[in-house]
This record gives C-alpha cells, sequence and structure tokens, in this order.
C-alpha cells in the first residue's frame, strides 16, 4: 500500500509538473506566434491603404495590364462600374501557378470593405486574402491593355494574398508543436527522476514509521546534512518517534511500580479478610483488629491510586491553564496553613507579594503543599523550615523549601524525584515529588534539590510580567 501511495504520488506531482509546463509553454509559444499574426495582418492593412493611395493618385485612365505588374503573386485588382459590377480584373495571386482570386459578392455594394476584412479565394478555401474597396475620383476609366477602349470606374476593390504569410505561421506553429512535446517529454521523464529522488527521504519515513508501527520503537528516520525541509521534518519525526518511545517506558515502567506497590497492600487485606472469614480470629478483639488492618490498608490503596490518577492526568500533552498567579501570595496562604495545623514547627518565610508566574492556581498549590508536607514528614520536630519567594537575576521565579534537618545522601538526591521512591523506609506512595516535578516542567519551570544543611528543594517558573 505504500508504494501505491507513493507512485501515485510521484506520478501525480510528474503530470502536475507537466501540466505547469505545459501551461507555461503554451504562453511562451502563443506569444510569438500571436505577435507574428498581428504584425502580418498589420503589414496587409498597411499595404492596401498605401494602393488605395496609389490608386487614387494615378491620372486616369487606369490600365489593367500596368496594374497587374505590381506584385502580381500578392495583390488582386477589381475596377468597379458605378452600378457594383466588375469591369476589369487582374488574374489574382497565384499559387502553385494557378490564379487564385477573392471571391467577391456578384454586386459589389457601397458600403462594402470600406475598412480591410478578410476574404477567402474563389474554389480554394486555404487560399486567404485581406481586401479593401474605395471610391474613386470621378471621371476615371480603366483600359483592358493600352490602346484599348475605356470603361467608366466608379470604385476599386484592392486585395493582399496572405499566402506567404499564412505559410510562415503554419510553419512557426508545426515547429513550436513539435517542440513543445519534446520538451514536454522531457520535463516528464526528468520530473519522475527528480521526483524519485526528492521523495526518498519520504518512502524512507514511511519504512521507518511502519517498522515503529510494528514495534521497532528504536528505529529512527535517517537525515542528512543537507539543510532542508526533509530534514526538518525527519529530525521532527525523530523527536516524535522518541518521545513515544520514552512515553512506552514510561507507562511500562508505572505499570510495574504500581503493581508492585498495590501487591503488599492487596496481600494483607486478602489475608486479613482469609483470617476472619476462616474463623481463625480466636476473639472479637482479634476480629477488629483484623478490621482495622484491612481499613488501613484499604486507604493506603485509596491515596495510591488517587497519586497514580493525579500522575496520569499530569501526563497527559493538555498544557496548565494560563492565567496570572501571584506565587509569593499562595506561599504566604501555604505558610499560614501549615501553621495552624503544627502550631510548634518553627516556619519561617520571605513571600513578597505581586510576584506572579503563568499557570494553574490549583497545581501550583499542590506543589507548596507536597513540598511542606515533604519537609514536616522527614524532618524532626525541632527542624526548622522556610519558604522562599524570589525574582532570580534572569529574571525568573524561583520557590524554595529548605529545612534543616538531616539532609539527603547522594543516592537519593538523585532518586528523589522518581515515581514509588521513598527515602528511609518513612512510608508514603513515593509520588509526591514525582507529582510536584510534573507541575513544575509542565509550567514550563524545573525543580531540583540539594542537601546542604538539610534538604533544599528549588522550583523555578518563567515570570509573568
Amino acid at each position: 500500500m505504500a508504494a501505491g501511495w507513493r507512485g501515485s504520488m510521484r506520478s501525480r506531482l510528474s503530470v502536475g509538473i507537466v501540466l505547469l509546463a505545459g501551461i507555461g509553454l503554451l504562453v511562451a509559444d502563443t506569444a510569438p506566434v500571436l505577435t507574428l499574426w498581428f504584425y502580418f495582418r498589420h503589414n496587409a492593412d498597411s499595404a492596401l491603404y498605401q494602393a488605395e493611395r496609389t490608386i487614387r493618385a494615378a491620372p486616369g485612365p487606369y490600365v489593367l495590364t500596368a496594374v497587374q505588374q505590381l506584385e502580381p503573386d500578392a495583390f488582386y485588382v477589381a475596377f468597379l462600374s458605378s452600378d457594383g459590377s466588375v469591369t476589369a480584373e487582374s488574374v489574382g495571386a497565384r499559387v502553385n501557378s494557378r490564379a487564385a482570386k477573392p471571391a467577391l459578392p456578384a454586386v459589389v455594394a457601397p458600403g462594402y470593405a470600406q475598412r480591410p476584412i478578410p476574404a477567402a479565394a474563389a474554389g480554394n478555401r486555404t487560399q486567404r486574402y485581406r481586401l479593401l474597396a474605395f471610391d474613386v475620383p470621378p471621371g476615371r476609366s480603366v483600359q483592358s491593355a493600352r490602346g484599348a477602349p475605356a470603361e467608366p470606374v466608379a470604385r476599386v476593390v484592392v486585395a493582399r494574398s496572405l499566402r506567404f504569410d499564412d505559410g510562415v505561421l503554419t510553419w512557426l506553429l508545426g515547429v513550436e508543436i513539435v517542440a513543445t512535446v519534446l520538451v514536454l517529454g522531457g520535463i516528464a521523464l526528468l520530473s519522475r527522476a527528480v521526483l524519485r529522488v526528492g521523495l526518498r527521504p519520504l518512502r524512507d519515513m514511511a519504512t521507518t514509521a511502519s517498522a515503529i508501527a510494528a514495534g521497532q520503537l528504536d528505529r529512527r528516520v535517517p537525515v542528512g546534512e543537507r539543510q532542508d525541509e526533509a530534514r526538518e521534518v525527519g529530525l521532527a519525526l525523530n523527536r516524535a518517534f522518541e518521545a513515544r518511545e520514552r512515553a512506552d517506558e514510561r507507562l511500562r515502567r508505572f505499570l510495574s511500580d504500581a503493581s508492585h506497590e498495590l501487591r503488599t497492600p492487596l496481600a494483607t487485606i486478602r489475608g486479613w479478610a482469609q483470617t476472619c472469614g476462616h474463623g481463625l480470629a480466636p476473639d472479637r478483639a482479634a476480629v477488629d483488629h483484623a478490621i482495622t488492618r484491612i481499613d488501613a490498608e484499604a486507604a493506603r490503596m485509596h491515596r495510591l491510586v488517587a497519586a497514580m490518577l493525579q500522575l496520569a492526568r499530569l501526563d497527559r500533552v493538555d498544557a496548565a491553564s494560563e492565567e496570572p498567579v501571584d506565587l509569593g501570595a499562595l506561599a504566604a496562604e501555604a505558610v499560614a496553613d501549615v501553621r495552624a495545623i503544627d502550631p510548634d514547627r518553627i516556619v519561617e518565610s520571605i513571600v513578597p507579594e505581586h510576584v506572579y508566574v503563568a499557570g494553574d492556581i490549583d497545581q501550583l498549590r499542590r506543589v507548596l503543599q507536597n513540598l511542606l508536607s515533604n519537609a514536616l514528614r522527614h524532618t524532626p520536630p525541632e527542624a526548622s523550615v522556610s519558604v522562599t519567594v524570589a525574582v532570580t537575576e534572569a529574571g525568573e521565579v524561583a520557590l524554595t523549601v529548605a529545612d534543616s534537618g538531616p539532609g539527603l545522601d547522594d543516592s537519593a538526591v538523585e532518586q528523589v524525584f522518581e515515581r514509588f521512591y521513598r527515602g528511609s523506609g518513612t512510608g508514603g506512595a513515593g509520588l509526591g515529588l514525582s507529582i510536584v516535578r510534573e507541575i513544575v516542567e509542565g509550567h514550563g519551570g524545573r525543580i531540583a534539590v540539594r542537601s546542604q544543611n538539610g534538604a533544599v528543594f528549588t522550583a523555578t517558573f518563567p515570570r509573568c510580567r
């Protein structure tokens, strides 16, 4: 199917190129033919008007034999009486040693051919004339030969043959048709060859996409060094393929971690349920203890599933809603909540107001809550916590949550944002900091941690002005 699509596309492009080239050649070929046609027509009309001036100015009587000597192969002259009938006429233009006269009406009316008009030859449709009729001064006459009796003349018809003009135009048109056919044939062959080479990157992309769809996720589109559109498309596809591979890897890791985390509470719940169901609990106190353990593990699973759903929503491509959020005011609210929950904890804050970032207020509040909850959970009661919001020299907004606890070891610093990572066996689902990182990065920011007289988490956001 892909090969058929490529062949069809190449054929359509080739046909399109030939059509465009044909239109261009048609315009290019038509222009000289039309120009030459207008030139020949103008030349013939000028010759007719010149003949009119010459005949009008010539003294009578006119001698037909003398008139016939003037370009006999090109001109035809007819002298008309006052009733419009032909009194005398020349033999007409010669074609292959045969004379061809223009077809005139039996009676030429006074208003006939006052301007040059086309006329066909009598008995020869391929021979054409330009024809002009005009009056002559009164009293003029014509002699069929010198010494012959003179016949009165009222009007004269002059016709010029277009045999030479038509021959040149026909020859030129034939040459251009043959040349156009040859050029279009060459363009068709050349375009197919060029398109075959030009569409090679698309064939490689289609082959790579088919291989990836078949499960070869490590395949990539070969990208050349030339800076062209095909290279840009190839790079974009490679980025998309890498994003898909990362997403699939993340999904596999997530499912593996989730199944591992859910196995323990499910096994615990099943074990206590079987204890109660099989009557193995010796008394009411044992039954109550089993129910308490089942409820605790169910609550743990609920928290774990809720965190997993939160991460799934954050994994979506949809960007956070763009609205200005006063991060300083939000941090002040979070600090006030902590002080209300744990009055004995020392919580310091440097949170100026009117420091805005663009994002979702609920998600940013979740960042503060998770960072503060993490600090409170992993530090002793006497340890202090500080929250700072400041504008950096680079014009970004930095949110820092630090504590004076025992800090983090090197392995924890490297893994603390990974999903389901729980340091020091302190419980929890191990998803809080993963959620923080997803939210921060979803807002175009970044987050880092360092261990310096405690743990210091710093989230940096673009500033909204």
